[in-house]
């Protein structure tokens, strides 16, 4: 059950079986190993950030929810950069584009956190679905078409090794 492939819009959080937001598995995995571990990672937060929406009462999730996102941002900071990294290192000709959805994703999140600080009621159901169909969607079109992109650009100059260690070492 769950993301096989596609691209899967779902109305309520209760949709999600097993309330497991996001199952990770081969069909998330890209080929190239450090964003393949981030990206894994990224699955991690996104399915503790639907646990923490539907486990606490409407008391306790603002304050949780906004403690698991800010914790979450830094991290998915370091993967954007990471892949930017790697797509400036081959010349992917998507880089800009590809960094325009990357800083839409981040305005998205810090709007959520704005409204909460600012009053505003949370809509957990809401944002998690987002976060679903943006991570399934990214990874599975963006993010893919990128990595066929870096890997068939590494085979011709034989730099999978070296473009993963450029992206480790900034």
């Amino acid at each position: 059950m769950g993301y096989r492939g596609r691209i899967i819009k779902l109305k309520r959080v209760q949709d999600i079986p097993d309330k497991e937001l996001i199952p990770w598995g081969k069909r998330l995995v890209l080929g190239i190993p450090i964003i393949d571990s981030q990206h894994k990672e990224l699955v991690v937060l996104a399915n503790e950030l639907n646990y923490k929406c539907l486990r606490h009462n409407k008391d306790t999730v603002k304050e949780g929810f906004v403690c698991a996102v800010r914790g979450s941002i830094n991290y998915v900071k370091v993967h954007f950069s990471t892949e930017e990294k790697i797509m400036e290192r081959v010349g992917f000709p998507g880089l800009e584009q590809h960094k325009l959805q990357h800083q839409g994703f981040i305005a998205k999140i810090l709007e959520e956190i704005e409204g909460l600080e600012s009053g505003h009621a949370l809509a957990p159901n809401r944002f998690v679905i987002f976060l679903k169909d943006w991570v399934l969607s990214h990874i599975a079109i963006s993010d893919k078409e990128m990595v066929d992109y870096v890997l068939a650009e590494a085979a011709k100059r034989n730099f999978v090794a070296e473009t993963e260690q450029a992206a480790k070492a900034s």
